[in-house]
């Protein structure tokens, strides 16, 4: 888990490396790639706080791309999971998970999966779900998955809207 310095943390996966704007001082992005909904469990059941130490005021999620290929159920049971943990580690922190566009390139599986992830993020947990950005600003790299640069930094901007 990274250390927190900023009042607001994006915390995912490889996609939130193409942020490039550095124009909040107040923001840190901490990309890990290919991080699953697993791996992000793993994190914060591993996390000590800080007896002393910046708390920031609020934690964003990123995740979920990677786990397209899994069952609707295991989706469900890691997002619970990840958010019932988000919520008792940082209980002054406003926790939210950010929503997810299905790429281009992903199978008709893939996309149902994205769209249950989003579906019960969205109806479950409706307070600390940050919707996707509009199509018009969604775009990807060649590789189908990626976030173009312009993609990541108006997701960044979208996102901090939301937050506001």
């Amino acid at each position: 888990m990274p250390t927190f310095r900023r009042d607001i943390c994006f915390l995912g996966a490889s996609n939130l490396s193409g942020i490039t704007s550095r124009d909040h001082s107040n923001v840190q992005v901490d990309s890990f790639p290919g991080m699953k909904l697993a791996h992000l469990v793993q994190l914060l059941n591993s996390y000590v706080p800080p007896s002393k130490g910046f708390t920031p005021r609020h934690l964003v999620f990123a995740v979920g791309s990677n786990d397209r290929s899994n069952s609707a159920n295991t989706i469900r049971i890691q997002i619970d999971k990840v958010l019932n943990l988000a919520r008792q580690l940082f209980p002054s922190t406003s926790v939210h998970i950010a929503g997810l566009h299905p790429g281009a390139i992903f199978t008709h599986r893939e996309k149902e999966s994205i769209r249950f992830f989003n579906t019960h993020t969205s109806s479950k947990w409706p307070e600390m779900f940050l919707p996707i950005i509009p199509v018009k600003y969604f775009a990807t790299t060649t590789d189908g998955i990626h976030w173009t640069k312009s993609c990541a930094n108006a997701t960044l901007r979208h996102w901090l809207q939301a937050l506001n």
